[in-house]
């Protein structure tokens, strides 16, 4: 025979005490159960869910159906709308409301006490507030929008535990994803990454969402101003982008890529092991055009919920790619130091003195740095070869022995412009002038 108990609220448990009670129907179906079908106590506290003392009570009817309610117990039913009213203004918070009660009305509530009498009112209190904060779906036209954002995972890569950084990007409407794997997450991946996904959908968005990295964001502490770095504000300028950047600390601003993260972390990646980046690249690659451009997408009619059959609206809208890559290349304003020295990356390289103290402009690549400044021609350096390293200095060294060493250092870096093509020597200036040396 089962028996089905109605369960009590937290506010019925409340008011008869902290410990489950037993109406007189339960306890009259224990009664039968014990004395009509044999069930003994231990069996009888195990199905109801309280203790065999309580089974006992309720077989020799020395159970006691109401308790003795505490001063402050009925404090609290007797100003329960009262009570109610302070805990939604103190927005839910206990230890101020006993604070508060204990000031207003004189009554020392213990916390834990106020805390069950409360609980109904927090289940109420979080369900507002969790329908106030819902996420709401915000759908962007065919080619408007393409949101960028990172992720990171340890893997086995090459037999090692590796964190690998995850560039992914998703197209607003259509929900088509493209992934690609790095190993750190500086600028130039940000760009490659986003290079390649225009290439990978085949065309250019207008608006690229992103968040705050530092990778892509240039700060200006003295003036609280916060604005993209050289690099990606070029990137953006040369392919003609909106780009925005979402507000911090609010992922939901670009909830579609935020998802796009998790889901490959949790649905392309688990229990994979690879041997290189270019095996891990081929392999998302491989996923996101069947595995991801497959899925069910949620609130669409079914023969338009894939990625892949909403994409085929979303590429027409596309810009065209009109212009070649330059991901790899970037450019930045830098000052050459008194000494002909220029920074970039955190390395050194030595210009001719005729850059010192200039403004100049850097582009940026992978093998090589070009300088060039107004009315000066511009000059390449090696980014491997032709590193400025400082000697160092010996501790019995003289400041005139340092700038000795430094220059003749200098000297031997420069050593393309120590000579003029165009140089003659004076004798032949002499001889054009019919100029005869008079011999003493």
């Amino acid at each position: 025979m089962s028996t089905e108990v109605e369960p009590k609220t937290s506010n019925d448990l409340f008011e008869r005490g902290p410990k489950k009670v037993l109406d007189g129907s339960t306890r009259a179906v224990i009664k039968r159960l014990h004395e009509k079908e044999g069930k003994g106590i231990r069996e009888l506290a195990r199905d109801f869910s309280v203790s065999r003392n309580t089974i006992k009570r309720c077989l020799n009817g020395s159970y006691v159906k109401n308790r003795k309610k505490s001063p402050n117990q009925m404090f609290l039913q007797k100003h329960y709308e009262q009570i109610k009213q302070m805990y939604y203004e103190h927005e839910g918070f206990c230890i101020p409301l006993q604070r508060t009660i204990k000031e207003r009305f004189k009554f020392d509530i213990g916390l834990r006490m106020l805390e069950r009498f409360c609980q109904p009112f927090r289940k109420a209190l979080k369900s507002e507030t969790a329908q106030r904060d819902r996420a709401i779906r915000f759908e962007t036209q065919p080619g408007d929008q393409m949101q960028i954002d990172y992720g990171e995972k340890d893997l086995i890569l090459g037999g090692k535990r590796t964190r690998i950084y995850f560039f992914v990007s998703k197209l607003g409407y259509s929900r088509k994803i493209f992934a690609k794997a790095y190993l750190n997450k500086k600028e130039t991946s940000w760009l490659d990454g986003i290079e390649s996904a225009f290439h990978y959908f085949g065309g250019l968005p207008i608006t690229l969402v992103s968040d705050n990295d530092r990778s892509l964001l240039r700060i200006d502490h003295k003036e609280n101003i916060t604005t993209f770095n050289q690099g990606y504000q070029h990137f953006i300028d040369y392919y003609g982008l909106h780009a925005v950047r979402t507000r911090i600390r609010h992922p939901r601003s670009k909830g579609k890529v935020e998802s796009g993260v998790k889901y490959l972390k949790n649905n392309a990646l688990p229990g994979k092991k690879f041997n290189s980046i270019k095996e891990i690249n081929v392999w998302i690659e491989y996923w996101c055009r069947t595995i991801s451009d497959e899925r069910k997408l949620d609130g669409f009619p079914s023969e338009f919920n894939t990625p892949k059959l909403r994409f085929l609206v979303e590429k027409a809208h596309l810009r065209p790619i009109q212009l070649p890559r330059i991901a790899g290349i970037r450019f930045e304003q830098r000052k050459v130091s008194a000494d002909g020295l220029v920074r970039v990356d955190g390395e050194l390289y030595s210009l001719d003195m005729s850059f010192a103290s200039k403004e100049v402009q850097v582009q940026i690549s992978d093998k090589c740095i070009t300088i060039t400044a107004p009315g000066l021609p511009p000059q390449t350096r090696d980014r491997a070869q032709q590193v400025y390293k400082p000697i160092e200095q010996k501790i019995g060294d003289t400041a005139e022995q340092i700038r000795a060493a430094r220059l003749l250092q200098l000297q031997q870096v420069n050593k393309d412009y120590q000579t003029n093509p165009l140089q003659r020597p004076l004798s032949a200036y002499d001889s054009a002038i019919g100029y005869t040396k008079v011999q003493q």
